[in-house]
């Protein structure tokens, strides 16, 4: 269980769409309002991975020439994302986050973006190729779950502990285009990579 905890930390604390969602969050709302994206995380990668687990015992290695399909919906979304921080609104930390209201603000927004990830996918086949039979799949998902509750809180906290940083319009328009030019460029490479 120690190499599945290891791989779980590595792919749920490094930056990517989910935790910048949640470091915004945590800038430019209380932190009650993030608690829906975190669970929405945590539940859409909980049934990838059950999904992924029962997908891969039945069809197996049929199933990898799918994957990079996953990355035109996901650049999609994940160039959506950008286009909503770039042109956020900075007259007030309410007004931004109000501008990006329809991008992820839910519980169901964020355990839809779990289905257009494509490294998502990838690491849960990973993750899921690790885990032989029920017992096993049982603990992978209990682990997975603990370990991106932790991951998630550790981002969103984050926001919350550099809102004072960036209270201010210059500062948080800023922030917004830096996360904005984040995701374009994962965005790109998920082009690239699905173009190779």
């Amino acid at each position: 269980m120690s190499a599945v905890a290891a791989l779980v930390l590595i792919a749920t604390i490094t930056p990517g769409p989910n935790n910048l969602v949640l470091l915004h969050s945590g800038l430019n709302r209380p932190f009650t309002a993030g608690v829906p994206l975190m669970l929405g995380t945590i539940a859409g990668g909980c049934g990838m991975l059950l999904l992924v687990s029962l997908a891969m015992s039945l069809a197996g290695p049929s199933l990898q020439p799918l994957l990079p399909w996953l990355s035109l919906p996901g650049a999609c979304f994940l160039l959506f994302m950008a286009w909503r921080l770039w042109t956020a609104s900075t007259a007030s930390t309410a007004t931004a986050s109000d501008d990006i209201a329809t991008t992820a603000t839910g519980f169901w927004s964020m355990a839809g973006l779990q289905l257009v990830n494509p490294k998502g996918w990838a690491f849960l086949a990973s993750l899921a190729a690790m885990s032989v039979g029920a017992v096993s799949m049982s603990m992978t998902i209990a682990v997975f779950a603990i370990i991106s509750l932790l991951s998630s809180l550790t981002w969103l906290l984050a926001g919350r502990l550099l809102q004072r940083l960036f209270a201010s319009p210059p500062a948080a328009r800023l922030l917004n285009r830096l996360m904005a030019a984040s995701l374009l460029a994962m965005a790109l490479l998920l082009l690239l990579h699905h173009r190779n």
